[in-house]
């Protein structure tokens, strides 16, 4: 009986080191997200005459000692027989909201039309409580709207 556990633990041991080798071999092929990036949302549509795609909020935190929360959108366009997706426009949206922060990212549907919904915080150490919803449009386009 004392002979089996050795070999039972040498097994186990050997399965546990190729799993652990498989797992991070299956890893290493993701991609890599930074770190500073908390929320995304992807979806939607837009499309020009030349070209159609998604759009992407991401919301990623900045600062040392002073946390501050922002949101980016980009317009990606879906591949096609020429090219392979790629990123056609980005627009900070911190600046446009006129808020200090914004945070967690939604993407609405509204009629015809795609919005983003955001958190703000009007100054810094303050909670992200006013929503905030822009319209999208085509790559570059938005325009933040009325308050809900």
């Amino acid at each position: 009986m004392t002979r089996v556990l050795p070999r039972t633990a040498s097994l186990l041991l050997s399965l546990g080191s190729s799993t652990l080798v498989a797992q991070r071999d299956a890893t290493d092929s993701l991609p890599r997200v930074p770190i500073s990036v908390e929320s995304m949302a992807t979806g939607g549509r837009w499309q020009t005459e030349k070209a159609a795609g998604y759009y992407r909020a991401v919301g990623f935190s900045n600062g040392w000692e002073e946390i501050r929360h922002r949101v980016f959108l980009e317009w990606i366009r879906e591949p096609d027989t020429k090219s392979l997706d790629s990123v056609v426009a980005r627009v900070d949206l911190t600046g446009l909201a006129a808020a200090y922060g914004l945070a967690e990212p939604k993407l609405i549907k509204r009629g015809k039309l795609w919005a983003l919904s955001v958190k703000a915080s009007a100054t810094q150490l303050t909670a992200y409580k006013q929503t905030i919803v822009f319209e999208l449009g085509p790559p570059g386009k938005v325009r933040r709207i009325r308050d809900p």
